[in-house]
């Protein structure tokens, strides 16, 4: 019969082990309460990920131990369930520092993360992507350049991010599509570029605001879809260097890639160019 509790070390084990291997309990399906014993420093890739539906794995109960200093590239990726109704992964008790690449990709049991002041950092693309979290606070990361690709892609409940004060350049490919986030703050960095539908499909989205006392030499670049399907926006005001400011017959900003980056946005945002302050933003009537 197939195994629904866990406790690793398995009896029988090379004594002293203290890693689970890589994808080891991979598309466990029938696997529901885990114990994973004080000592166990790491856990690899993949050991606890499931797969595409209909092979997601669903873990009612997961205890992580305090010794845990590295947890591995997609192992809560394609989790239909992860502690219950709760989905809550508490790892504020670990000794990690980074969030793995893919680590709670496709994942819409996991609903909360809970993490120290010790991460810092995401150590690739598609960390949160698919996951069912509503929140979730970058402050204390250092990311330097382009925000990681797909880090919450498909978050549908996602309604707010909290981004570091410095560091972040660019944001990346389908980095917050099709979010529930009601507004975006770069106010602290100075973000120069925007990847393609890096926020397309945030249909709530109804405030942008960028740096306004930075000095900008270029103006801020706009890939393709960036904010197309962002319907909120129609009509509020936006604020942008006086290096996006138009010219001649242009109906939208210097530096969009084309003018589908405001697909579906009617009638267009106000934009305002250069120092000074943005208007508030319009209430939308019920």
């Amino acid at each position: 019969s197939a195994i629904t509790t866990l406790s690793f070390p398995l009896p029988r084990m090379e004594e002293g082990i203290d890693y689970v291997p890589k994808n080891m309990f991979h598309t466990s399906t029938e696997l529901r309460t885990v114990v994973i014993a004080d000592g166990i420093k790491s856990i690899h890739a993949g050991a606890f990920a499931g797969s595409a539906s209909p092979n997601q794995c669903n873990y009612t109960s997961f205890t992580i131990p305090s010794s845990i200093e590295e947890i591995q590239g997609y192992n809560f990726s394609y989790l239909s369930g992860f502690n219950g109704d709760d989905g809550i992964c508490d790892l504020s008790h670990t000794g990690i520092t980074t969030l793995a690449a893919g680590l709670f990709r496709v994942s819409p049991g996991i609903k909360k993360v809970v993490i120290s002041n010790n991460v810092t950092s995401f150590g690739g693309n598609n960390v949160f992507e698919g996951t069912s979290i509503t929140s979730f606070d970058l402050s204390n990361f250092t990311i330097t350049g382009a925000f990681p690709t797909y880090s919450f892609d498909n978050c549908t409940k996602l309604t707010s991010v909290t981004l570091p004060e410095s560091g972040i350049t660019s944001i990346g490919t389908y980095a917050c599509r099709n979010t529930a986030i009601t507004s975006i703050d770069f106010r602290n960095s100075k973000i120069t570029a925007l990847s393609s539908q890096a926020f397309s499909g945030c249909t709530k989205l109804a405030e942008v605001k960028f740096n306004q006392t930075a000095t900008y030499t270029a103006a801020i670049t706009f890939a393709s879809a960036t904010f197309s399907g962002c319907t909120a926006l129609a009509g509020q005001p936006m604020w942008l260097p006086a290096q996006n400011r138009p010219t001649g017959s242009a109906t939208v900003p210097t530096g969009s890639y084309n003018a589908a980056v405001w697909a579906d946005i009617d009638p267009l945002p106000q934009w305002y160019y250069g120092h000074g302050p943005v208007p508030t933003p319009i209430v939308p009537t019920p």
